[in-house]
């Protein structure tokens, strides 16, 4: 059986092979994404991360209702967080 997954149309610092993580759409559709880090929660369409390098791609679709989600820095204290809007 195949996993569903999110459209990665712009990776930015997520690497090939990175971790999976569980992120579900404003339509209600759950897939995996790839993320850099260890994701700790969802809360609304971004992703709370532990400690260390993390990021999100930078753009990514919903294969079922083809929204997209773009990434935007949020200047974090460590200087290395994204924030989905």
């Amino acid at each position: 059986m195949r996993q569903r997954t999110w459209k990665v149309l712009e990776r930015g610092r997520v690497p090939e092979g990175a971790r999976l993580t569980e992120y579900t759409c404003e339509c209600g559709h759950d897939a995996m994404l790839p993320v850099l880090g260890v994701p700790l929660a969802q809360l609304g369409q971004g992703i709370v991360f532990d400690r260390g390098p993390y990021a999100m791609p930078e753009v990514v679709q919903c294969r079922n209702c083809r929204r997209v989600f773009a990434t935007e820095a949020t200047g974090a204290a460590n200087g290395d967080g994204d924030d989905v809007r």
